[in-house]
């Protein structure tokens, strides 16, 4: 398994939804192409992987390359989702030293 680009033990706090409004990922590296998957991990926010396993909620994008000094946008304004209590989002990479993953977001009680 590739490991987490961020692992982070936060997931939504109970009695909360997060209007999560955009999701970024940048390569920082001037000659490595880096490709990212990220999705949406429910149970706390697994980072097991979405193959086949109960943290599956769909993925936001899939191996997804990024050129060096690049920058992408997984989610928009637009195109903004919710995460229920306990909901987390999880990136995992190839090249997890070169990527830098940015979210927005509004809190909902």
């Amino acid at each position: 398994m590739i490991p987490p680009l961020q692992t982070s033990p936060y997931a939504v706090p109970n009695d909360q939804v997060y209007k999560i409004n955009s999701i970024t990922v940048s390569n920082t590296t001037t000659g490595t192409t880096a490709w990212v998957s990220v999705w949406r991990g429910t149970q706390g926010g697994t980072v097991n992987g979405p193959y086949g396993t109960s943290s599956l909620q769909g993925y936001l994008a899939y191996q997804i390359d990024i050129p060096p000094k690049a920058t992408i946008s997984i989610l928009g304004k637009s195109t903004s989702i919710y995460l229920n209590e306990g909901h987390q989002i999880i990136a995992v990479s190839n090249q997890n030293s070169t990527l830098r993953f940015t979210a927005t977001y509004e809190v909902i009680s």
